[in-house]
């Protein structure tokens, strides 16, 4: 599906008219990094006229929510914003020392805890890794099925949670 900037501005609540101009400077802007693709449609009764239109790519496919606000099936976002964490950059200087001695791993030599007890500690790290983990667990997990065997047999199951 693709829409012109005018469509994408009917969907927001723009308050300004000009914001439309800004808007579609932005989804040129886009498209020309590959983050859009843009095609032209004729407009107007004499089809004289063009009009751009923009959608979205395979690339940011993966980027994206559904009506719902959820993330589609292999949504990378919530990885992104985990990994661009300030904690977890904070300290990466250490991930020399972590490569010369194989047996720490960065994130615990750099904070003297694992992943999990810091976030326990710090609610923004801790939301972010639990939508990561939201998101991610189902793509795993269909992974895990479509490539393991074991389960066709398999009539009924109980999930017992935990």
């Amino acid at each position: 599906m693709q829409l012109s900037a005018l469509e994408v501005a009917s969907r927001i609540p723009i308050k300004d008219p000009r914001s439309i101009t800004i808007l579609d400077q932005l989804l040129r802007f886009l498209s020309i990094k590959f983050l859009l693709k843009s095609s032209l449609k004729p407009k107007g009764v004499t089809m004289t006229q063009w009009v751009k239109m923009y959608g979205i790519t395979d690339v940011t496919q993966h980027m994206v929510t559904n009506k719902d606000d959820v993330p589609k099936d292999t949504s990378i976002a919530p990885l992104v914003i985990f990994g661009v964490e300030n904690m977890l950059f904070q300290r990466m200087s250490i991930i020399k020392v972590a490569i010369l001695d194989l047996e720490n791993l960065p994130f615990f030599t750099s904070h003297k805890a694992n992943l999990f007890d810091v976030s326990s500690k710090n609610p923004i790290l801790n939301k972010s890794l639990n939508e990561v983990i939201v998101f991610w667990s189902p793509i795993v997990i269909r992974r895990v099925l479509a490539t393991y065997k074991g389960f066709e047999e398999v009539k009924d199951l109980l999930n017992v949670r935990g």
